[in-house]
């Protein structure tokens, strides 16, 4: 081959091919790392979605709705039951002061409440009633939902009207378990959708990190390449 034909090779390989390798090395490992950002950003997104269920949050107004219609459809029947026999409630106060915990003193403050509202004339037998019961509903709790749970609750029972606190306490509980129900529904399917679409983050992930590094190499063998043959002909 002559000298000519040589140099035309050589421009076509660094006018051409070098530029052709380069740029599609370059537009791959760009589109590698859209796909690892995106299969990251997925990845994580299902990982969360795999938690448990978030709290449940019960306003005043829903458990007065609740309580409102309970009377508009027992309109014409008998009396509803006293307070003190329906309303389940809280925690008893027979442990020292220092090893009360937090939502210990909460269950406390609600019994204190209710037991006040029902005006009974045996109060430590009506505390240890609804002390069982609320401890029963709160074991029914997960248990870093405890004080959310009780402080939400202990706000619906203040600001109940006097005489109806136990019913009030009754449609909470009624209203946070079906709530809690169908957060856990909802969790359930979201964790299974996750568990399903784990796989495939994952791979577009690992894709598209090997995909950035594979193109990436390229380009650096391309621009050293380039940087010896300009080294030899500049020699």
């Amino acid at each position: 081959m002559s000298d000519q034909q040589m140099g035309g090779v050589e421009r076509f390989e660094k006018n051409v091919l070098f530029g052709i390798v380069r740029w599609f090395s370059l537009v791959m490992g760009a589109l590698g790392l859209i796909v690892l950002v995106i299969g990251g950003m997925m990845l994580f997104k299902s990982w969360t979605a795999m938690s448990d269920a978030k709290e449940i949050k019960i306003s005043f107004s829903e458990v007065q709705q609740k309580v409102q219609e309970e009377k508009r459809n027992e309109q014409g029947a008998q009396p509803e039951t006293p307070a003190e026999t329906s309303a389940p409630t809280s925690g008893t106060p027979g442990a020292p002061a220092e090893e009360v915990s937090k939502t210990d003193k909460i269950l406390i403050e609600i019994v204190a409440l209710l037991v006040k509202d029902t005006g009974s004339e045996q109060p430590e037998e009506v505390t240890q009633r609804f002390a069982k019961i609320l401890k029963d509903k709160v074991s029914a709790v997960e248990e870093n939902h405890h004080e959310e749970f009780l402080t939400s609750m202990k706000e619906v029972v203040g600001k109940a009207p006097a005489g109806e606190k136990g019913n009030y306490t009754d449609k909470y509980l009624e209203s946070y378990f079906e709530k809690n129900a169908k957060a856990k529904a909802e969790a359930e399917v979201k964790k299974f959708d996750a568990i399903k679409n784990l796989g495939i983050y994952a791979y577009l992930t690992v894709a598209g990190l090997l995909t950035a590094v594979s193109f990436g190499i390229i380009l650096i063998l391309a621009a050293i390449e380039r940087n010896t043959r300009t080294r030899l002909s500049v020699g």
